[in-house]
Order: C-alpha cells, then sequence, then structure tokens
C-alpha cells in the first residue's frame, strides 16, 4: 500500500495513476455535498413558494407591514436558494482530474466560502426571516381569531428553535464531511 506522501506526489506529477480508494472517497464526499446541497435547495424553494403562494392569494387591501414582513421572508430565503444553487455549482466544477495543488486549493476555497456561510451569513438570513415574522404579527392579530392568532404565535416558537437545532444539526453534518474533505486532500 502507497502512503500519502506517495499518492501526493503521484497526483500532483501525474506520473503514475491516483490510488482508486482516494479517488473513491473523495469523490463520494464531494457527490454527498453535492446531493446535500440539492436537498436544501429543494426544501428552500419549497418554503419560498408557500411564501409566493401567500404573498399571491393576499388581498390587496393588507397593510403594508404585511407585504414588509412577507418580502423579507421571501427575500432571505430566496438569497438563501440562490447562493446553495451558486455552491452546488461550484462544487460540480471542482474537478478531480485537476493537479494535487490545484484540486487541495479549490477544496480550501469552497471549505472556507462555506464556514463563512454557515457562520456568518446563516445566522443574518434568519435574523431577517424571523424579523419579517414578527413584522407579520401585527397583521395576524387583525386578520386572524383570537385562537388561530394565539396558535400561530405560540407555534411559532417551537418551530423557530426546531428549525435552529435541525440547521445546526445539519451544519456541522456538513462540516465534518468538508473535515473529512480536507483532510484527505491535505498533506500529512
Amino acid at each position: 500500500m502507497k502512503t500519502f506522501e506517495e499518492i501526493q506526489n503521484s497526483w500532483s506529477q501525474n506520473k503514475e495513476p491516483i490510488d482508486e480508494a482516494l479517488l473513491l472517497a473523495i469523490s463520494n464526499r464531494v457527490n454527498r455535498l453535492k446531493n446535500k446541497n440539492r436537498i436544501t435547495t429543494a426544501v428552500l424553494i419549497a418554503t419560498a413558494a408557500l411564501l409566493v403562494t401567500c404573498l399571491i392569494r393576499v388581498d390587496y387591501t393588507a397593510p403594508v407591514s404585511f407585504y414588509v414582513g412577507l418580502f423579507l421572508m421571501i427575500g432571505s430565503v430566496g438569497y438563501r436558494v440562490i447562493v446553495e444553487i451558486i455552491f452546488t455549482q461550484k462544487l460540480s466544477k471542482i474537478a478531480l482530474d485537476n493537479s494535487y495543488y490545484n484540486y487541495k486549493s479549490a477544496i480550501e476555497k469552497y471549505y472556507c466560502s462555506r464556514l463563512v456561510l454557515h457562520k456568518v451569513w446563516t445566522p443574518i438570513i434568519l435574523v431577517i426571516y424571523w424579523t419579517g415574522f414578527v413584522i407579520l404579527i401585527p397583521t395576524f392579530k387583525e386578520n386572524l381569531t383570537h385562537f388561530w392568532f394565539n396558535y400561530t404565535c405560540i407555534s411559532s416558537v417551537p418551530i423557530a428553535i426546531g428549525m435552529l437545532f435541525f440547521i445546526r444539526y445539519h451544519i456541522k453534518k456538513e462540516h465534518l464531511i468538508l473535515n473529512k474533505l480536507y483532510e484527505e486532500t491535505s498533506i500529512s
């Protein structure tokens, strides 16, 4: 069995074939990340479609605050959809047949940009989304029965908490996959 340095040298020099097991492991991790991005995009598109449906079905006499809140929610989800599509395309453009240095550099850039997305932009997007929801609350109070207004307000808290834990879990899972991929392409 070859050492990692031998694999690295053969990859960077392209003199001999790369270890198939390493390529298969890297390829599997990249495919898992692509699938994860596609699933995230599908869920976000469904959410955006639901919000747009609410916007279309609402009467034109709704207060401005309703539209502002809904546009904040749609905008934050729409922005995240675009970002996920861009990241899926970035990941698809990283070719395994590149030299070792180019591949490692591309993985590092992808890894760092995903970390920035998760640590900086995801919290901002969530704050904008929930700010939009909070802006909608006075409209809900005016237009919903007392029971449905209370139900909406009370159920939004566990939904928000559940959403945070769900997002956190999937970010950690993606981070683990990215770490493995980064370790597999790093010099030991």
